[in-house]
């Protein structure tokens, strides 16, 4: 039984889907999961090839085994093995390159080659195999697909070709420039050979040079035998992949003369020497007759440069690994198998997504078998990944569709333990569905969110403490509005430095997949930041703090209208929001007319309309502040991306500062000092601990629940707070009628927009997560392109 498989990159996926790791992978596996057992094994590697022929061998063994339990292929013939001879004549015919299919229940076998002079003398790539594969010769063949690029040499199991014959039939195929077979046409010798064995009837040639071929097993009049070994080209695999499908079970000859029209025949000589031990009475025979002794003798030639290591994954067949498996790996882990809905396209329904792929460029051929105990044996090649973030198998998940059904189903391996986050994950539930149709293939994300409630509770923390942020400042009298912003972002700087660098040493630096991209998101961010934050402190010094804090907080209605602008989809209860939280805006902008009363006290900031102006053209920059801030949060963490964001704002206020004409010297002047905070330390105490490390902290951590309309929205809950706040320090009056009322409207658009958004469900296209079969990476000139191993999966059924 067949299936078609794709590789899946979790870790790509979970970016596009932007959640963690971590979170894709506990809500793919949710209540629905059966168990997964893997190994991680080493495999030979990737070598520079520089062999004397360009040709490829594929060695196929069988899982035979004599009367005393003892493989074919390692039955001793002049104290070598069956195997050792039949590579050493390939390696004195010129052929250095060699796959060879083993069977996964006969480790024996690899061991045993592994250990042999002759291999370091090739280059060796091992296949292991369920046994039920290697029993067909077209399926174990169609296994092999994507370890051979190019015309190869197919060897039959259990037999051995003296390096004439193989010479022989190599110069053979360089003048046909067909595919071609080895006959054996000495019939005493064919009549050895098993009774299965595929007949051969070439006729003589025609006047036109062309000879008729026919071969089948119930030939009545046949002159020549299949004798095992064949020369084909890639072709080979849609042939055999198609009669799989179609005609039933064929031969590897009958498969080369159905689907090659000019498949050639090279019939034996009276000196071709050659003989099979796929049978007792060939055993015999051998050993009778002594034929090792009639092989071209072999020495070992100076060996090939060493190979690098590389690692290949054993998806182990059985509910648990097997004891060869335990004892080789390298590294084991578990996984899990979750059913994939899967939507075919037709004439009424929609297109596939604009992302998809052709199934023929990232589907992996494989083989499927059922066994006893309710098990499915998956046999899974390895795609081979360029990223290093991807390169281990352990982050690749496999989809997987059989044949004969209509759903997917996806095999998940569990990655490493990591440093889960200390925050409570927002993610419920997570699906994945394919679509199918046309020969595409396109592969979504459903992402069921609920915010929990630590996230409400950051989330109102944070407004507390940004709020009390204006009482605080207006405390400071005399002192330039840029100047207090300075004393705190270099306050702040200090402190969350210490924290940034402590973060480092426990988890790491950050990894950036995309460094130039995050530089110009962290430009943009600390720019709009700069910019939001300055004309606030301006604001605070021309308006009332009530009006400070509404238009420079209105970058809420911005971020929807923006929303509506780009055509993105805006839910009922966000447009609601938005609507009264621009008519809460509009009513206390008529409050701007207000005359203030002469009995004011001097400390008390009346509402002024350039001041309201000011503070609304610092929402703009709030907006991409916000945007930027939610993406870099999570690519360089809440404490590292803290401390670069109030570092690199005092850094820019100084030359803020000298453009602007402030006055200010280095020094610890209570008025114009750099370092005058040190005169109001307590109040900076205050800004720096609540103000920026609740406040400002408190919204970054928020980001990981809300989006940044959420966040947006709730600081316009901070003229409230903050008027009060405001009152109890005695810098501001009662707000009068119509700043009430429309904070009040604000306020009612505000929850209307956090309600909102308290659950959600995204669908994400992550059809670019999937691996290709043939991944672009570049090689250096001569090298040969080759993916990685196969190996096994075992899904137990709950």
């Amino acid at each position: 039984m067949d299936a078609t498989v794709f590789a899946v990159d979790l870790e790509r996926a979970s970016s596009l889907a932007g959640i963690s790791y971590d979170e894709l992978v506990d809500g793919i596996r949710g209540d629905r999961h059966s168990t997964l057992q893997a190994v991680v094994l080493e495999s030979e590697a990737d070598g520079d090839w520089t062999g004397a022929s360009a040709l490829a061998a594929y060695v196929l063994t069988s899982g035979k085994t004599t009367f005393y339990g003892v493989p074919y292929a390692l039955q001793q013939l002049q104290r070598r093995t069956i195997l050792e001879h039949a590579l050493s004549q390939l390696l004195l015919a010129g052929i250095t390159r060699v796959v060879l299919a083993v069977s996964a229940n006969q480790p024996e076998v690899r061991a045993h080659v592994e250990q042999s002079p002759v291999a370091a003398c090739l280059h060796l790539e091992y296949l292991e195999l369920p046994p039920s594969v290697l029993e067909s010769v077209p399926e174990t063949i169609l296994a092999g697909r994507h370890l051979l690029s190019g015309p190869f040499l197919i060897h039959a199991p259990d037999r051995v070709f003296d390096k004439d014959v193989i010479e022989r039939f190599l110069a053979f195929y360089q003048t046909t420039h067909s595919v071609c077979m080895l006959s054996e046409t000495r019939m005493d010798m064919a009549q050895r050979m098993h009774s299965t064995t595929v007949r051969v009837q070439v006729a003589s040639p025609r006047a036109n040079g062309s000879t008729n071929v026919r071969i089948g097993r119930d030939l009545a009049s046949y002159n020549g035998v299949d004798a095992g070994l064949y020369i084909v080209s890639p072709k080979i695999f849609v042939v055999l992949e198609n009669l799989l499908h179609g005609a039933g079970a064929l031969s590897l000859p009958e498969a080369l003369a159905f689907g090659f029209r000019s498949l050639k025949v090279m019939p034996t000589t009276e000196h071709c020497n050659w003989f099979g031990v796929d049978s007792d009475d060939e055993l015999l025979h051998a050993v009778e007759f002594n034929l090792a002794a009639t092989l071209s003798p072999f020495t070992f030639p100076a060996l090939l440069s060493p190979q690098k290591p590389r690692k290949s994954v054993l998806l182990s067949v059985g509910s648990s690994p097997s004891s060869h498996a335990s004892e080789t790996a390298r590294g084991a882990f578990q996984g899990f198998v979750v059913d994939v809905p899967t939507t075919r396209v037709t004439a009424t329904s929609p297109l596939l997504p604009r992302l998809s792929l052709k199934v023929h460029e990232c589907a992996l051929a494989t083989h499927v078998t059922s066994s006893p105990h309710n098990e499915l044996s998956v046999s899974i090649p390895l795609p081979e990944v360029a990223s290093p973030t991807t390169s281990s198998p352990s982050k690749s998940a496999f989809l997987i569709q059989q044949s004969t059904a209509s759903n997917f189903v996806l095999a998940v391996p569990d990655g490493p333990m990591r440093r889960r986050s200390q925050l409570p994950s927002d993610v419920v539930d997570v699906a994945l569905e394919a679509t199918t149709g046309d020969g595409a293939i396109a592969v979504r994300l459903t992402v069921q969110k609920q915010v929990p409630r630590i996230g409400y509770l950051i989330l109102l923390t944070a407004l507390l403490s940004v709020s009390a942020q204006g009482a605080a400042l207006q405390t400071l009298s005399g002192i330039s509005p840029f100047l207090k912003m300075f004393w705190r972002a270099f306050g702040s700087s200090i402190v969350f430095s210490i924290l940034a660098v402590i973060s480092v040493v426990h988890d790491g630096w950050p990894t950036l997949p995309s460094p130039r991209q995050a530089l110009f998101e962290a430009i943009v961010c600390i720019l709009s930041y700069l910019t939001y934050n300055a004309t606030f402190f301006w604001a605070l010094d021309h308006t009332s703090v009530g009006h400070a804090y509404i238009f420079s907080n209105c970058h809420s209605v911005l971020i929807v209208f923006g929303k509506c602008f780009l055509g993105q989809p805006v839910a009922a209860l966000e447009s609601s929001g938005a609507i009264l939280g621009a008519l809460g805006g509009a009513l206390t902008t008529m409050d701007s007319d207000a005359a203030s009363s002469p009995t004011s006290l001097s400390r008390v900031i009346e509402p002024t309309l350039r001041g309201d102006v000011v503070a609304l053209a610092g929402a703009i920059g709030g907006v991409f502040y916000l945007v930027n801030a939610k993406v870099l949060r999570e690519k360089l963490g809440v404490w590292v991306f803290v401390a670069y964001l109030f570092t690199t704002a005092w850094v820019l206020i100084l030359p803020l500062l000298c453009a602007l004409g402030v006055e200010f010297d280095v020094s610890t002047d209570p008025r114009i000092g750099l370092f005058g905070w040190v005169h109001h330390f307590g109040t900076e105490v205050l800004i720096v601990v609540v103000c920026s490390g609740l406040g400002t902290m408190g919204f970054i951590s928020a980001m990981r629940y809300f989006p940044p309309l959420v966040i947006s929205v709730t600081m316009l809950l901070e003229p409230i707070v903050a008027t009060l706040f405001s009152l109890l320090s005695g810098t501001a009056d009662v707000p009068h009628a119509l700043t009430i009322v429309g904070g009040l409207t604000v306020i009612l658009g505000t929850l209307l927009v956090v309600y909102s958004t308290r659950k959600s469900t995204e669908h994400i296209d992550v059809t670019a997560a999937m691996l290709s079969t043939v991944p672009e990476t570049k090689q250096p000139r001569n090298a040969t392109k080759r993916p990685s191993y196969y190996g096994t999966m075992s899904q137990v059924k709950s």
